[in-house]
């Protein structure tokens, strides 16, 4: 949308230009033909001569010789001694003013004729747009209905394609994850109980919601976790050492809770959670130092 709006912008003074010059090309042909229309070729100072010399002629009324100037009040007021000298008089002044207007029009087309050189020079074209024009030539549309249709192609190309890269960039996102397998582990402060940590995993293969989690903890214990009179151990080493055992070797397990290991650890070993030093501990139990090197997780014998 904001191409769109910038390209009509940017084609502001172009399309200002052809508007100027389309209207002095109208104005240039009325002004043309009505120039055309006069017969006139006098000018205006040779009618003035004319006008005074036929008010200075001279009239001869009641023994008295005065021009007919005089006797008329220029004109203004004939009399039957006066009336054919202004009755000429008047047809002049009537030709006096078609020269006046021709002068004007003179003067008009002469600048009308500069406006178009210098608007042409300047823009290269008569109209606005000039792909804007070469189209409507080409499909009989008018070059506002065309320039109109250019910016909503101009602004769906812009959203389609913005539209695909984004499509593009997510799916790349999402191969990648899958590819290199996302681990997000959440724990709580310290001081929290087991019920409020939370770990989940993600494995680079597809999560299988009905896996044995039961028999995934059930198969870490025996493999990781040992029997030791004096031993105290974190809750958190526990569940960091059980997501990243079973990563290995159950990868299709469901997403496993540090509450539901709480409650296997509780059940099935008898052990119960401790606080020391504002951590979660578990006593008379401690972490093997090495794995055991059993493809299946399977405990030695």
């Amino acid at each position: 949308g904001f191409f769109a709006v910038n390209r009509t912008s940017s084609m502001g003074e172009q399309v200002a230009r052809g508007a100027i010059y389309r209207s002095a090309q109208q104005e240039l042909s009325d002004r043309e033909a009505e120039r055309r229309a006069i017969t006139e070729m006098r000018s205006v100072a040779e009618l003035d001569i004319a006008i005074v010399q036929a008010l200075s002629a001279v009239v001869v009324t009641r023994g008295r010789s005065r021009t007919a100037g005089e006797i008329s009040v220029a004109c203004t007021k004939i009399d039957a001694d006066t009336r054919d000298t202004c009755n000429r008089v008047v047809d002049l002044r009537g030709k006096r003013a078609t020269a006046e207007r021709r002068a004007t029009l003179e003067t008009r087309i002469g600048a009308l004729r500069t406006t178009l050189g210098e608007t042409s020079g300047a823009a290269g074209f008569s109209g606005g747009d000039p792909q804007a024009r070469r189209l409507s030539d080409l499909t009989g549309l008018s070059v506002e209905r065309v320039d109109l249709l250019l910016g909503i192609l101009f602004a769906l190309v812009v959203e389609l394609s913005s539209g695909l890269l984004l499509a593009i960039g997510m799916s790349g996102l999402e191969v990648q994850r899958r590819q290199l397998g996302v681990a997000k582990v959440a724990v709580n402060l310290p001081d929290a109980e087991p019920n409020d940590m939370v770990v989940r995993l993600h494995a680079g293969g597809a999560t299988d919601a009905n896996a044995d989690v039961t028999g995934a903890l059930e198969a870490y214990v025996t493999a990781r976790l040992q029997d030791h009179a004096r031993a105290t151990t974190p809750a958190s080493d526990i569940l960091h050492d059980a997501l990243a055992w079973i990563r290995e070797h159950r990868p299709t397990c469901a997403p496993l809770t540090a509450s539901r290991l709480g409650r296997f650890l509780k059940n099935n070993r008898r052990l119960k959670p401790d606080k020391r030093d504002g951590r979660i501990v578990y006593h008379g139990i401690r972490i093997r130092t090495a794995t055991p090197s059993h493809g299946n997780g399977a405990a030695p014998q």
